[in-house]
């Protein structure tokens, strides 16, 4: 859930295409774990080759 949250806060000031990975506590990326890309208002996950994962659940950002 908190991931998620952090994700989200990113992808508001997100510009145009961009892509979201997690990385540990020391800072290190974490490319096993699943990752994001970010196009206008939607975070989509992608797999390792950089495919987009329709299958899977995305989100919507909704701004005021």
């Amino acid at each position: 859930m908190y991931f998620m949250l952090s994700v989200l806060a990113f992808c508001v000031t997100a510009n145009a295409t961009q892509k979201v990975v997690q990385v540990d506590s020391t800072g290190r990326k974490e490319y096993h774990k699943q990752q994001y890309v970010v196009e206008k208002d939607k975070v989509i996950p992608i797999d390792s080759t950089g495919r987009k994962e329709y299958h899977k659940p995305s989100y919507v950002i909704k701004t005021k």
